[in-house]
């Protein structure tokens, strides 16, 4: 069985109890995942990103509350990105590169990794509007996501 499978049925232990309306744990289909590229304006998407999406880009339960990375949601997250929140871009000085994909993004937090590159698991960086020192480097996409458990099954257990 596959990381992201493996992700999923952790996931769906962790999330007792359930509530599918508001938490679902679902995958994209490849239109799906295609429609997010799109609006995202990069020529390609990692691997890794796209096994994500087919297993999990519907939604992961309750692992990231407060936060999202349903394909649904980030199809056109940079251009509210860069409306909402320029002042602080100017701020600190910082524009999203033009390859950047958004997987994960908050109020005040956002996750992303560049495509222009061949690698299927890259590094991924986040972005916070209160704080100076931008972008973080917070590890390759599955080493980011298998933290991400780790921090909501600590939670949960």
């Amino acid at each position: 069985m596959n990381f992201m499978k493996q992700l999923k049925e952790k996931i769906y232990i962790a999330d007792e109890p359930r509530d599918e309306i508001s938490f679902p744990i679902a995958g994209c289909t490849d239109k799906e995942i295609e429609l997010v590229r799109v609006g995202q304006q990069v020529k390609r998407l990692p691997q890794s990103y796209i096994e994500f999406a087919r297993v999990l880009g519907g939604g992961v339960g309750k692992m990231v509350s407060g936060s999202t990375m349903r394909c649904s949601h980030l199809i056109d997250i940079k251009p509210k990105l860069n409306n909402h929140y320029q002042d602080k871009l100017i701020e600190f000085n910082f524009s999203l590169p033009p390859d950047a994909f958004i997987f994960r993004y908050s109020r005040e937090l956002f996750i992303y990794f560049h495509t222009d590159n061949e690698d299927d698991n890259p590094v991924c960086y986040q972005f916070s509007i209160y704080t100076v020192e931008n972008p973080q480097e917070v590890g390759k996409f599955t080493e980011y996501l298998q933290f991400l458990y780790e921090e909501y099954e600590e939670i949960t257990t």
